[in-house]
């Protein structure tokens, strides 16, 4: 910083204690020369000139001291060590600089006394001592201004120690100067007006020391406080009103002014009520209360109603308080005009109002977490509703209550990829609510900077009933396609039916035809027999033939007589043709055909195969042939459901009287079925062994046939024990 930088204000009290110091280094001197002038002519001069140096030093460097170390700085010096390294370092090196002018002055001095009288050359001593250190002592206090920013005058009127010490000294060197002054002026005086001359003179040199140290210091901070007070006075934002006893306003601030746009040339000796509703607060009677002694605490009013000069209505809170130093009381009212505040708040809450209101009506669950600890901070009514845990639930027991185990992990990785990239989504997470039912959910989740804290904004949507849906809209659709394609081997087999009964007529016919010729070639065979012994016959002995030809020959004619009724059901089915053959039917002769025909499966699957025929079975009427194809399916499933070799099979016919009904039962000791595929069983193209060439048609078409039968097909089973089909036919 310049000089050229320092501002007047700062300036000003750098000149009061210049010209301070140059007064006091003049009087300090001049009184040194007085009191020691008959020691000084003993020694050699420069012997006087380092006496003379030093008592300079020692009497001005308590004055120095105070000047320098002033309350500011000391201040300044609890908080930063380095203002006092400065302020040292100024200090001794001002004293320094003192002792090196004076050594040198006191070394001229006896060129200087040569010239003029004793008397003078003491005075001339004083005055070049001042004049030569005034550069030193405004470097000084240049560099205090500089590096601490000190205000030393106002400094001491802080201070009353400090300035009642300095005043002392300065009256102090003041008499002695004005005693010197007057020993040599040698006056014809009385005692009385000596006296007189000699106060008057007194009071000469004391009072500029009581103008710069006092006067001129209080009135600063007079000024200083009195602007400050009337800044805050109409700075400050709510109205301060100074009414009398009476109400009647004393003053009126800024605030005032615009709060109720009235000026305070036009208010000031008006009644306070003109500004407050009368209805709501009575302005009279609580200034009488703040008279009493025991209320000296403020009286508060919150939302009181007002309006403004042009009409506008106001919402004010009110404070009426008693202040009270010297003199009459004050009461002022301090009035802060909160209409905006009211408004933005009821904004505020009709915002919150609609966002809750949205919030909670919403069709997805919407959730907020806190970021890395995952605390549920809020959720909306959907949230409680969905899952049926209450607010206060979720935000107890966290993501936990409703995440599956399973899941978690996956429900943790989402959180974490909402952190790392700002959203993330799960298309499918398995849930559950309160009682533990499975749910199936989606989540979105999103990360959000709020004004006071960030939160992972997170959406879950239900889609249970639509991942239901899309499973049976495939499994329709896989219908659909196994429709289309069993449409498709229908019309196959309605235009190949012809193609396959012409064939297997000639089987058939040939087979009754092999029938005859081996019932006349078997007397012939017989005779040769008898005649020539045992012969060979396609490799079998004729002896062995004769007992089994006429087996292979029925099971021959049996199995084309099946195949034709095999092509017959299947066109049947395809036609949705209910037409049966009817015949009376022997249900055990049934059974032990189909046995017979999966013999060859029966002991490729069990070791274990029972056959249980009741005797005296009532006839039934139907198709043999479709009969046998509903025992052959059901043999057929309970062997495939057999894990290995050591579980049985058996069959079982009985009649019960009191229905009328035949019954046959098939049981095997399976897997048996799960209770979720229980109501799926005799559903056209429904199989669990697709992937193994099932077709899904066998129960279908033998509950079919049971049913054009006038009967029922029933089954029970449980998992790992096994199942029981029962078919019913009526007598």
């Amino acid at each position: 910083m310049k000089i050229s930088e320092i501002k007047p204000a700062q300036f000003s009290p750098m000149v009061g204690v210049f010209c301070l110091l140059m007064m006091a280094v003049f009087e300090t001197e001049l009184t040194v020369m007085q009191l020691f002038a008959e020691i000084f002519t003993g020694y050699t001069p420069l012997q006087s000139a380092l006496i003379d140096a030093s008592l300079l030093v020692c009497v001005i460097a308590l004055p120095l001291w105070f000047f320098v170390f002033s309350p500011t700085l000391r201040k300044k010096i609890r908080t930063h060590d380095s203002y006092l390294k400065i302020a040292v370092a100024l200090y001794i090196q001002s004293l320094a600089g003192l002792f090196l002018i004076q050594f040198l002055i006191m070394l001229c001095m006896p060129l200087i006394e040569a010239q003029v009288s004793f008397e003078f050359s003491r005075v001339a001593d004083g005055l070049l001592t001042a004049f030569l250190s005034a550069p030193l002592f405004w470097w000084l206090l240049y560099r205090l201004e500089l590096h601490l920013r000190l205000e030393p005058l106002a400094d001491l009127v802080t201070a009353p120690q400090t300035l009642f010490v300095l005043l002392l000294y300065m009256i102090f060197l003041a008499d002695l100067m004005q005693e010197f002054i007057f020993s040599q002026l040698r006056w014809d005086l009385s005692y009385t007006q000596y006296q007189l001359v000699d106060a008057f003179a007194t009071i000469a040199l004391i009072s500029p020391l009581l103008f710069i140290l006092i006067v001129r210091p209080l009135r600063r901070l007079a000024l200083s406080e009195k602007a400050r007070v009337n800044l805050i006075y109409d700075q400050v934002i709510d109205a301060i009103i100074k009414v009398d006893i009476d109400g009647k306003i004393e003053s009126f601030n800024a605030a005032s002014q615009r709060i109720f746009g009235l000026s305070d040339e036009a208010m000031i000796g008006k009644s306070v009520n003109l500004l407050l509703n009368s209805d709501q607060i009575n302005i009279g009677a609580e200034l009488k209360k703040l008279t009493q002694p025991i209320n000296d605490q403020p009286s508060q009013f919150h939302d009181l109603t007002s309006k403004r000069f042009d009409g506008t209505p106001l919402i004010l809170d009110l404070s009426i308080s008693r202040v009270q130093l010297q003199g009459p009381a004050e009461y002022l009212l301090l009035v802060r005009d909160m209409t905006q505040r009211k408004a933005t708040e009821q904004a505020l809450s009709a915002s919150n109002a609609v966002f809750r209101e949205i919030f909670d009506q919403t069709e997805d669950a919407i959730l907020f977490f806190k970021p890395v600890t995952g605390e549920i901070l809020d959720v909306n009514a959907k949230t409680e509703k969905l899952y049926g845990f209450t607010k206060s639930e979720l935000r107890a027991q966290g993501a936990r209550a409703f995440c599956s185990p399973e899941d978690y992990g996956l429900f943790k990785q989402f959180f974490l990829d909402v952190e790392k990239s700002g959203q993330a989504q799960i298309d499918t997470l398995l849930n559950h609510n309160k009682e533990g039912v499975p749910l199936i959910a989606s989540l979105r989740g999103k990360k959000m900077d709020l004004p006071e804290l960030t939160v992972i904004y997170t959406t879950v949507r239900d889609i249970t009933e639509r991942v239901q849906l899309e499973a049976e809209a495939r499994s329709i659709q896989a219908k659909l396609i196994m429709t289309n394609k069993m449409t498709s081997l229908g019309l196959l087999v309605s235009g190949v039916a012809h193609e396959i009964n012409n064939p297997n007529n000639y089987v058939l016919a040939n087979a009754q035809l092999l029938g005859k010729v081996w019932a006349d070639a078997q007397k012939i065979l017989q005779q040769y027999y008898n005649e020539a012994g045992d012969f060979m016959l396609g490799g079998i002995r004729f002896s062995q033939l004769e007992d089994q030809a006429p087996t292979l020959l029925t099971g021959l004619t049996e199995g084309s007589q099946r195949i034709t009724a095999i092509v017959n059901n299947l066109k049947r089915f395809v036609r949705e043709d209910t037409e049966l053959i009817a015949s009376d039917v022997a249900i055990n002769t049934v059974v032990t055909s189909a046995c017979s025909l999966l013999h060859h499966e029966l002991v490729k699957y069990t070791d274990h195969f029972q056959l249980d025929l009741a005797e005296g079975l009532p006839m039934i009427k139907g198709s043999a042939q479709q009969l046998g194809q509903v025992i052959i399916n059901l043999l057929m499933n309970a062997c495939q459901a057999l894990p290995d070799r050591t579980c049985a099979v058996s069959v079982r016919t009985r009649f019960d009287p009191v229905a009328g009904l035949v019954l046959v039962s098939v049981h095997d000791q399976g897997v048996g079925l799960p209770d979720a595929l229980k109501d799926k069983i005799f559903a056209p193209f429904f199989s669990t062994k697709l992937d193994s060439g099932g077709t899904g048609l066998g129960l279908a078409i033998s509950h079919s046939i049971i049913k054009d039968h006038g009967g029922s097909l029933e089954f029970c089973s449980a998992a790992n024990t096994g199942t029981t089909f029962t078919v019913k036919l009526k007598v």
